[in-house]
């Protein structure tokens, strides 16, 4: 099943590059966040849940099983 994150960045269209690109990391460095493989760092963490305007809490990135 997909995180939250990766869904909410598919469900307005946006690609990994996209996303990446607007909050400042790497697409892959991204995806691993997504899958959960790798924990964020705080200032990537805030980026991202501005970037979707808090539609995805916080506990959601930093852990896709929250």
């Amino acid at each position: 099943m997909a995180s939250l994150l990766t869904q909410t960045r598919k469900s307005r269209g946006l690609s990994l590059k996209q996303v990446a690109a607007v909050v400042g990391t790497d697409p892959t460095n991204l995806l691993r966040v997504e899958k959960g493989d790798q924990v964020p760092k705080r200032v990537l963490a805030r980026k991202l849940f501005e970037f979707y305007g808090g539609a995805v809490e916080l506990g959601a990135i930093y852990d896709p099983e929250f």
